[in-house]
């Protein structure tokens, strides 16, 4: 179980985190 949560909030963080960093260089731009 803690091995899936800890797989399921790394998938949400690296599907977050690109989508905020696109989200600013795009600001940015």
């Amino acid at each position: 179980m803690i091995l899936e949560h800890e797989s399921l909030t790394a998938l949400m963080f690296n599907v977050l985190l690109p989508v905020f960093v696109n989200a600013e260089n795009r600001d940015n731009r």
